[in-house]
């Protein structure tokens, strides 16, 4: 018996406050598990500061995380369903005149991303954290940032504070990232590379 699925994608918003997400569904959970085995802890390597602990015990703790997830995430509308393909296409090509960055996290079925967003739209900032897409996943295999530069190579790198993948995770999300996103130009990239 096969645990291959179709790919599916959707683009899905909330339907009162928030930013959309890109959720793709239907990894083959064989493929996943053989290429990422080990499940990532959030803030495991966190410093050990002022800031970050008000971050892990308040403002992005389990209970503050459900809460968030409850009022902006919850009772989504999906705005397109279709292949992964359709997602590579919807993303706009990143530049320095127009930032057009993506957190996302892989799991062992799916992944889900959000536009990074500036300081300055602090609510849709929030909710393009790892620790908000994830949910506290007890299944997250790796967390980064996407983009697609203008000559349409999609990028990626290990840049997550709250999961802090190993570089040496970035073949195999590269492998991941190709099965996705077939015919596109994968280009992984280590940590502050960018």
């Amino acid at each position: 018996m096969s645990t291959t699925t179709a790919i599916d994608f959707r683009l899905v918003r909330p339907r009162q406050f928030g930013q959309a997400q890109f959720e793709i569904r239907g990894f083959d959970r064989r493929r996943i598990d053989a290429a990422l085995p080990a499940r990532l802890t959030p803030y495991l390597k966190k410093a050990r500061t002022l800031t970050n602990f008000v971050k892990r015990t308040i403002l992005f703790s389990r209970p503050g995380v459900a809460i968030l997830r409850t009022f902006f995430c919850a009772r989504r509308t999906v705005l397109h369903q279709g292949e992964a393909a359709g997602f590579y296409e919807m993303i706009r090509p990143h530049t320095a005149a127009r930032p057009n960055k993506y957190n996302f996290v892989l799991t062992g079925e799916r992944m889900i991303a959000g536009k990074i967003r500036p300081w300055s739209d602090p609510v849709n900032w929030m909710l393009g954290k790892h620790i908000l897409l994830s949910g506290y996943s007890p299944d997250v295999r790796f967390a980064g940032e996407f983009w697609k530069t203008p000559d349409g190579a999609l990028h990626f790198n290990t840049n997550s504070g709250t999961y802090a993948p190993a570089d040496e995770t970035l073949p195999a999300v590269e492998r991941v990232m190709s099965k996705l996103f077939p015919g596109a130009r994968i280009v992984a990239e280590k940590r502050g590379a960018t």
